[in-house]
């Protein structure tokens, strides 16, 4: 939906857009898009930066943390 051109204006490239899914959505996959979100929002600070996370999870009460799937 952010690709499609009706609804918004983000261009489908690399460049703009950065889909994980699957076994993609790995630790390392997630930090690493963080990363470079962070250099995209440095190199434009008038950019728009959007996260969607759609998955499941539960919070702990014993350690009093989040765990998400």
């Amino acid at each position: 939906m952010l690709t499609d051109g009706t609804f918004c204006a983000y261009p489908n490239t690399p460049d703009h857009v950065r889909l994980l899914q699957d076994q993609e959505a790995n630790r390392k996959a997630i930090l690493d898009g963080l990363e470079w979100l962070k250099a995209c929002a440095d190199r434009d600070k008038d950019a728009t930066i959007v996260i969607y996370y759609s998955g499941h999870g539960t919070y702990d009460l014993s350690s009093n943390a989040y765990y998400l799937l």
